[in-house]
């Protein structure tokens, strides 16, 4: 029965309205005849209190300011910081390329400054030049399998090329893929992280090609590793292009 009048008291409480004076506590106490009672004022010195319920108020919501985005020029002074004064003039130029092209309407420019952009990435765009180090890695080891077995039985021989090939185009793939790939994916990965900031005279970035150019930039890294296939790189390299001249098509359609 108490529990019941107890259970009522609180449901009470709880119908009323939120906002307006606070709301007393209930406390079950017991007087020293024995017997129990249940009120919302504070029991005399001589009870025994068995419970205590507090009310508690709705948390009062807090203001959450309003942050605006930072600015393309506030990001690009931060991006500008710790880069040489060298660095940060070229991409300028970028800019200031872009912007001209865009205003000038001129069919394959912006493309053309993309392509630059890789190339200079690339040390210069000697990609071309890569085949030519697993060809010279495989010839090397051919030689020194010829040198190693000269004089030896030919049964001895078909048993020593293989194994120096295999080690050859082992070696071959590993250079390549840690030597020259690497260094190339953590460049134009750099590449990738400026050029959305220098699009011309502040153009408005794309988050979906900011976010292109952070995904090739991370495959790249993944396919300059030593368990990727030997096509892997060049292959997302050619991707990155296509999403550069996508970019610079949308800097040209712009006004």
């Amino acid at each position: 029965m108490l529990a019941l009048a107890l259970a009522v008291l609180l449901q009470g409480q709880d119908a009323e309205a939120v906002v307006g004076p606070p709301r007393p506590h209930v406390y079950r106490w017991r007087d020293r005849a024995g017997k129990v009672y249940v009120t919302t004022t504070v029991p005399p010195p001589s009870a025994t209190v068995l419970e205590t319920h507090a009310h508690k108020e709705p948390a009062e919501v807090e203001d959450i300011p309003f942050i605006p985005p930072p600015m393309p020029e506030d990001i690009r002074a931060k991006m500008e910081v710790p880069l040489s004064e060298k660095t940060v003039q070229y991409w300028r130029g970028i800019e200031q390329a872009l912007q001209e092209a865009r205003q000038g309407g001129q069919s394959g420019e912006a493309e053309a400054i993309m392509d630059m952009i890789l190339a200079n990435a690339m040390f210069g765009g000697s990609l071309w030049l890569m085949p030519i180090f697993p060809v010279a890695t495989i010839v090397l080891f051919l030689l020194l399998a010829v040198w190693f077995s000269y004089g030896l039985p030919a049964k001895t021989k078909l048993m020593i090329w293989p194994a120096f090939a295999v080690a050859g185009l082992l070696s071959a793939h590993l250079g390549a893929q840690r030597v020259v790939y690497l260094p190339q994916a953590r460049r134009v990965g750099f590449a990738l992280s400026m050029v959305p900031n220098y699009m011309g005279n502040h153009a408005h970035v794309d988050q979906e090609f900011a976010i292109s150019a952070q995904g090739h930039a991370a495959e790249l890294v993944d396919a300059a590793s030593a368990m990727s296939l030997p096509w892997s790189f060049p292959l997302e390299l050619y991707k990155t292009r296509k999403t550069l001249h996508l970019a610079a098509a949308e800097v040209e359609g712009s006004e």
